[in-house]
């Protein structure tokens, strides 16, 4: 099933340690046009503490 990439920015993320975060943009492989990496703000409200987190590392999003 297809789905947007829009519907996921501002997602909740959750680490293995609890913490937690929101996903801010994705990086593609160009050539073939899949999801590499997402970015991810694990930061407070002034202090921003961005991480890529590769795609092997993502489970599948509970879309509810």
């Amino acid at each position: 099933m297809k789905r947007s990439l829009k519907g996921l920015l501002d997602y909740h993320v959750k680490t293995i340690d609890g913490k937690e975060g929101k996903v801010g943009d994705f990086l593609f492989d160009e050539k073939l046009w899949t999801v590499r990496y997402v970015d991810a703000d694990f930061g407070k409200l002034f202090k921003m503490k961005r991480k890529l987190i590769p795609r092997a590392f993502l489970k599948t999003p509970l879309w509810q």
